[in-house]
């Protein structure tokens, strides 16, 4: 599956200009949920839904986190790196302290998920999605994110931000070249539901194995009758 960076982390500039810091998508980068409230959630998703009841686009609708309460969100669920993913601990603490010094003229952090949202059947679980990535950050529970810097941080941005990430950090410097993908079905958007599509292709593969067993079956009846 190819990666999907449309999903951006990105900072109002003094100048007006929005910059994108970070991207993502595909998968989603787990450290920027870490930076998401249970609230952050519920108002993010009731925007979605109040766009498309207008007949609008979602895709307007953006999460826009206070970026000191942001930071110390992600900065309190620290300890679930330590005891899940503690080789992406430094790389945590320096991506986290790379936000503190980035210009964020309103003081928010912005982040557009809406292309994460469609690999889902409606919002509703979508939203259920994101509550459940919160819930196992708040208690400690195992998941299977993807061990790679898309699937921690994601991507850093190019643009004409005058603080470069890579610069800034060794340790994205070092896991960037260690960062070889392997198998194209560990890409996960959270804990997505297959789709309709999905459900689809794999029938259409059981009905196929299930021919090609008939013709084998065949096969081997019309060879021992003959013997």
């Amino acid at each position: 599956m190819r990666e999907n960076r449309s999903a951006r982390l990105y900072a109002r500039q003094s100048n007006g200009e929005d910059v994108a810091l970070f991207e993502g998508g595909n998968p989603l980068p787990f450290f920027w949920l870490m930076l998401l409230s249970h609230e952050d959630v519920e108002l993010y998703c009731i925007r979605m839904r109040r766009l498309t009841a207008a007949g609008a686009s979602p895709s307007r609708a953006t999460l826009r986190l206070d970026k000191l309460q942001a930071i110390m969100q992600a900065t309190a669920r620290r300890p679930y790196l330590e005891q899940h993913f503690a080789p992406w601990l430094q790389l945590f603490d320096d991506w986290i302290y790379f936000l503190q010094i980035s210009d964020f003229s309103d003081m928010k952090i912005h982040l557009d998920l809406y292309t994460v949202s469609l690999y889902y059947p409606d919002v509703n679980q979508f939203e259920e999605s994101l509550r459940r990535a919160l819930d196992c950050f708040d208690r400690g529970i195992p998941a299977g994110y993807e061990e790679t810097i898309a699937g921690t941080c994601g991507h850093e941005a190019r643009n004409r931000n005058r603080r470069r990430f890579e610069r800034f950090s060794e340790s994205y410097r070092e896991k960037i070249q260690e960062d070889i993908y392997g198998s194209g079905n560990r890409r996960i958007h959270l804990e997505r539901s297959p789709r309709p599509t999905d459900r689809g292709h794999f029938a259409t593969l059981a009905i196929l194995l299930a021919l090609l067993a008939f013709i084998l079956a065949c096969i081997v009846g019309a060879i021992f009758l003959k013997k």
